[in-house]
């Protein structure tokens, strides 16, 4: 039996400050996205070349990376990515890149289609700025006018609002960036701004002063459904001076799913149907089968002028469910198939790299809960198990980094680790 259940769509995005000799920051955010079970990060100024980007997600990754090429005359602030959760992969129909600074993808559903666009605005290059902005716009028009819901989110590198989105309200700098007033114009919403009215918080710090210039931008259909919008410290994730922004949101597409007993029957196993080599009588055999099953389902027995009446008392899904049912089953029983058995993957060694990241990202939990909890009291039990972590860390590297065995979380703990 297939039960429906409502499906979710956990999207982020984030200024990663270059993988080009960095490429572990990439591992350690998709560990991040894993523990937060995201399902699509829109990734900036990756610096990067595409080729590069295509080795940079492992194959037993949870993830598949889509990117776009870095301007080779610049050191820094080009090329885009997205990371998609092979959950969804099924569902991509297409990908598009536009110069170094605009990715898109369609993702194509029953009844529904999604494109998730993720961006950076170069803020000094003019013309490219502009080619961008037009670009983002008739995309988005384009969508509009097929009915396709839309996401956009990545670095605009501007303000939306001098008095919320800036930490120095009595700076002189203006909101400049066409795009920003033509999205408040349009029929997309700031998922942050639409769930925090007045809320102060910024993506984007140099020390002195903060901004959020990072965005995710919904179809009004799917900011309506938000169920949650937060901006994370990334400086003990992958060290970025940009924070990671998530969002979560309900998208009305119904995920099919199937009782335990029925998963581990399939498990292994998977079935192909080989039509180059049905027969005109299989062909024949096929079509009796089909009008059975349908008549079955819809129980008009041999009537068939009670098709139409049966079908307007159902639910258009409803319907669907019975028409690809049926011609399923009906395709498996008459037609040539084969059974195939899922490869076995065999255990790939973990090298020493590996380790590493694993280790920094136990350093890096830890600076982010001295951040998080500062000025809270520690847990015995927490203290136990970072001290027994901190002492593996120490032998492992031949390092001193000292036991915890202060009362309060602190900054000056998370400097130091982080250090």
């Amino acid at each position: 039996m297939n039960v429906y259940n409502f499906r979710t769509l956990k999207i982020a995005t984030h200024n990663i400050n270059g993988l080009k000799a960095n490429s572990y920051k990439l591992d350690i955010l998709i560990d991040y996205a894993i523990e937060k079970n995201i399902d699509i990060i829109g990734i900036n100024e990756t610096n990067i070349l595409e080729q590069q980007g295509k080795f940079l997600v492992n194959k037993e990754s949870r993830y598949i990376g889509f990117w776009t090429g870095a301007d080779r005359n610049k050191i820094k602030g080009s090329g885009v990515g997205l990371l998609i959760s092979k959950e969804w992969e099924k569902h991509i129909s297409k990908v598009t890149r536009f110069s170094n600074y605009y990715i898109d993808t369609i993702l194509i559903f029953k009844k529904y289609k999604l494109v998730v666009i993720s961006v950076y605005i170069p803020p000094s290059d003019k013309e490219e700025k502009k080619k961008i902005q037009q670009k983002v716009i008739q995309k988005i028009r384009e969508c509009e006018r097929d009915r396709i819901r839309v996401i956009v989110m990545g670095d605009f590198n501007d303000i939306r609002s001098k008095e919320l989105d800036q930490s120095k309200e009595e700076s002189s700098r203006k909101q400049v960036l066409l795009l920003l007033r033509w999205l408040e114009n349009s029929k997309l919403d700031d998922i942050f701004r639409k769930m925090y009215l007045c809320k102060k918080e910024y993506t984007w710090s140099n020390g002195t002063s903060h901004t959020r210039i990072d965005y995710i931008w919904a179809s009004s259909l799917l900011s309506q459904c938000s169920i949650s919008c937060e901006i994370v410290k990334a400086d003990c994730i992958t060290g970025s001076d940009h924070n990671i922004v998530i969002a979560k949101v309900g998208t009305g597409i119904n995920l099919k799913t199937r009782k335990l007993a029925k998963e581990k029957q399939l498990k292994g196993k998977k079935r192909i149907l080989r039509l180059d080599e049905a027969k005109e009588e299989e062909w024949k055999e096929y079509r009796d089968k089909l009008d059975k099953e349908i008549k079955k389902a819809l129980e008009i027995e041999d009537n068939i002028e009670l098709i139409e009446e049966r079908c307007r008392s159902k639910d258009i899904d409803k319907i669907w469910d019975i028409i690809s049912n049926s011609i399923m089953k009906s395709a498996y029983l008459t037609l040539p198939s084969k059974k195939l058995a899922a490869r076995r993957i065999s255990p790939k060694e973990i090298s020493e790299s590996t380790n590493i990241q694993r280790d920094l990202k136990k350093l890096g939990k830890i600076c982010h809960k001295c951040a998080e909890k500062a000025e809270q009291t520690i847990n015995e039990e927490d203290r136990q198990q970072l001290n027994i972590e901190i002492e593996q860390i120490n032998s492992k590297y031949e390092l001193q980094i000292d036991r915890i065995t202060e009362m309060y979380w602190t900054k000056e703990r998370k400097e130091d680790i982080k250090a």
